[in-house]
C-alpha cells in the first residue's frame, strides 16, 4: 500500500479531493455590476449606501477597498489622486452622450455606432469582467472587501489579487505565491506534509532540501505557506534518509520554477495602434470638411471622449489576455515537470531550483519517479491535485475574461455583417473601428484558447504515460513475480485523471472543454461573418459617398422616386 505518514484520521479527503471552493458568487457579480455601472462619485455612494442597507461606515470603507473614491492620509488605502480623476471622466462618457444624444442638445449628423453603440459594448464588457473578478473571489477576500471579516482590506491586497499587478508578476509582490500554496492545499484537500518520494537520487534530494532550508529560514515567523517547508523527514535509518523526499519539498521546486514567471512586457505596437484607430475618426471628419460628431461645441468634446474611451477600453483585453497566456504556460511547465518525472530519465534538478549556484545543481543529476513504487506515484497525485488548484482563483478569472471578450466578438461581427448587409446608415470609420477592434480581440482569444486546450491535451499525454508505464512493468515480469500491485494501482490512477481532469472538472471555454475542435468551429463563425459580410458589400450597389457616408444605391433610388411622386 501507498506509504503515507501515520494521521489520527485516513479519511477520504486524506486522499485528494478537489473542492469548488472558488465558486461563482452572483450576489457579488450583480453588486459590482450596479456599482460600475454608476461609477462616478457621489452616485456611487448612494449606490452603495442601497446595496448596504444604510450603513454609511461600511458604504464609505467599501468604496474605499474597491478603489472607487479618493482616500487621502491612510497608509493602507491612500493612492495618487490621477486614477480617480479618469475614472471619474471615463465612465461619465456613457452618461454623458447618452444625454447629447437623446436630449437632442444639438443637430448635426451622428453615427451612432461610433458614438452609442460600440462605447456601450466596450464599457459593458469591461464592467462585466470586473464583476466576474469579484465574483471569483475566495469567499473570506469578499467578506473582507465588503466589510463583514478582519484583517481590514488594503491597497496590498487589490494589488495582489489583480491579473495586471500581482499575478502578472507574482515574484515582485512577497508572500503571494507563499499564500496562494496554503490555499492549494486547503482546496485540493490534501496535506502535502504526509506524503513523500523514496528511492530517489540522493544528490538530487540533496540539492532540493537545501532549496526547502534556504525558503524555510527566510520565511519563518512569517506565518505564509512556505514557512513551514522544514525538509526533514520521518524515516528510519541515514541511508533511507539520502534517497526520501518529502513531497512539499517536490512541490517547492516546481512552484517556485513555474510559476513565478513574469508576463513578458508588451510592446508599444498595440498602444500605438489603438492610439492611431482613436484619433482616425476625428481625423477623417476633419478631412472631409465635418464635426468630428456633430455640429456644436458639446459633439466637439464628446468626439474627444469618444477617441479615450477608444484608447481606455479597447487595451484592458487585450493585456488581460497577455496575463491569461502567461498563467496558462506556467500551468503547462507545472504539468511538463510532473508528466516527465514519471518518464525515465526523469527531470534535470537544475530545473526545479532557484539558484542555479547552488552546490550540486548540474545537468547530470535527475528526479526520477518509479511509477513501478506505488507511495510514488500516490504522492505524484497528490501533488498533481494540489497543482490543478494552484491560483485557482486566477485561473477562472482568467476563463470568464476569455468567454465576455469571445461574446463580445461575435456581438461587434454581428454589428458589422448588420451595418453592411442590413445597409444601416453608417460612417465609413465605423467599418475601420469595428475591424480594429475586431482584429485584436480574435488574436487575443484564439492564441489565448490555444494555450487553454494545450493543459486539457497535457491531460492526455500524462495518461499515455500511466499506461506506458503499465505496459513497461507487465513487460519486466517475464519470468518474474508480476507487480499486480503497481499495475493495479496505475490502472485506478489513470481513471482518477480521466474522470476528475477529463470529464469532471476539465479546462473549459464557454463552459465546453477547450479543444482544437471548439476553437476551430469559433474561427470558422468569425471567419464566414466577415466573409459573408465583404461579398455582400461588393455585390451590392452600394457605396461610401464623398461625405464618408454609407450610400444604400437601392434606397437611395426608393427615395428618389417617392420624392418625384410626390
Amino acid at each position: 500500500m501507498p506509504k503515507v505518514k501515520p494521521t489520527e484520521d485516513n479519511s477520504y479527503h486524506d486522499v485528494g479531493h478537489i473542492e469548488k471552493n472558488v465558486a461563482f458568487n452572483y450576489t457579488a457579480f450583480f453588486e459590482t455590476l450596479v456599482l460600475e455601472a454608476s461609477n462616478f462619485f457621489p452616485l456611487s455612494f448612494v449606490v452603495m449606501l442601497l446595496l448596504r442597507k444604510g450603513d454609511v461606515k461600511k458604504a464609505w470603507a467599501e468604496l474605499a477597498h474597491r478603489e472607487m473614491r479618493l482616500v487621502i492620509g491612510n497608509k493602507n488605502l491612500s493612492s495618487p489622486g490621477a486614477p480617480y480623476i479618469l475614472a471619474f471622466f471615463f465612465n461619465t462618457i456613457p452618461w454623458f452622450l447618452v444625454s447629447v444624444k437623446l436630449l437632442g442638445l444639438e443637430g448635426g449628423s451622428y453615427s451612432y455606432v461610433e458614438t452609442i453603440v460600440v462605447p456601450a459594448i466596450l464599457v459593458l464588457e469591461g464592467n462585466l469582467s470586473i464583476a466576474c473578478k469579484y465574483a471569483l473571489y475566495p469567499p473570506e477576500d469578499y467578506k473582507r472587501v465588503t466589510c463583514k471579516a478582519n484583517p481590514p482590506w488594503t491597497n496590498a491586497d487589490t494589488q495582489r489579487r489583480m491579473l495586471l499587478a500581482g499575478w502578472a508578476n507574482p515574484e515582485k509582490y512577497k508572500g503571494l505565491l507563499e499564500g496562494l500554496f496554503l490555499d492549494a492545499k486547503k482546496d485540493a484537500l490534501v496535506d502535502i506534509s504526509k506524503y513523500e518520494f523514496t528511492n530517489l537520487n540522493s544528490r538530487a534530494c540533496a540539492v532540493l532540501k537545501e532549496q526547502a532550508t534556504s525558503v524555510h529560514h527566510a520565511h519563518v515567523g512569517e506565518g505564509g505557506g512556505f514557512s513551514h517547508f522544514n525538509p526533514g523527514t520521518h524515516v528510519n535509518s541515514e541511508s533511507e534518509s539520502a534517497t526520501t523526499l518529502e513531497a512539499k519539498t517536490l512541490m517547492l521546486g516546481i512552484v517556485f520554477t513555474s510559476f513565478r514567471q513574469p508576463v513578458p512586457v508588451i510592446g508599444m505596437r498595440v498602444v500605438i495602434g489603438s492610439l492611431i484607430v482613436a484619433v482616425l475618426p476625428v481625423i477623417c471628419r476633419a478631412v472631409l470638411d465635418q464635426a468630428p460628431i456633430g455640429s456644436g461645441s458639446l459633439s466637439n468634446i464628446a468626439g474627444v471622449y469618444i477617441s479615450l474611451i477608444f484608447v481606455v477600453r479597447v487595451l484592458p483585453p487585450w493585456f488581460w489576455a497577455r496575463v491569461v497566456i502567461q498563467d496558462n504556460k506556467r500551468r503547462e511547465r507545472a504539468y511538463g515537470i510532473l508528466g516527465r518525472l514519471m518518464v525515465h530519465p526523469g527531470v534535470r534538478v537544475s530545473e526545479l531550483v532557484q539558484d542555479k549556484t547552488t552546490v550540486g545543481v548540474d545537468d547530470d543529476t535527475f528526479v526520477y519517479l518509479n511509477p513501478g513504487n506505488v507511495n510514488n506515484v500516490n504522492s505524484w497525485v497528490m501533488c498533481r491535485n494540489v497543482i490543478r488548484v494552484y491560483g485557482q482563483s486566477f485561473m477562472k478569472r482568467g476563463e470568464a475574461y476569455l468567454t465576455i471578450s469571445l461574446l463580445s466578438t461575435v456581438l461587434l461581427l454581428a454589428i458589422l455583417c448588420l451595418l453592411i448587409v442590413g445597409g444601416v446608415k453608417h460612417f465609413a470609420t465605423d467599418i475601420i473601428l469595428l475591424m480594429f477592434i475586431l482584429g485584436v480581440r480574435c488574436y487575443g482569444v484564439v492564441q489565448t484558447s490555444l494555450s487553454v486546450s494545450k493543459l486539457n491535451e497535457l491531460v492526455t499525454e500524462h495518461r499515455e504515460i500511466i499506461r506506458a508505464a503499465k505496459v513497461h512493468l507487465i513487460s519486466e515480469s517475464t519470468g518474474k513475480e508480476l507487480n499486480l500491485q503497481a499495475i493495479h494501482f496505475l490502472s485506478a490512477v489513470d481513471d482518477l485523471v480521466e474522470t476528475r481532469e477529463q470529464v469532471s472538472q476539465p479546462h473549459k471555454i464557454m463552459g465546453v472543454r477547450a479543444s482544437m475542435e471548439v476553437i476551430q468551429s469559433y474561427v470558422s463563425l468569425l471567419a464566414s461573418g466577415f466573409l459573408f459580410t465583404f461579398q455582400t458589400f461588393v455585390t451590392s450597389s452600394a457605396f461610401y459617398g464623398a461625405d464618408g457616408w454609407f450610400v444604400n444605391v437601392a434606397e437611395a433610388a426608393h427615395a428618389a422616386a417617392a420624392d418625384k411622386e410626390l
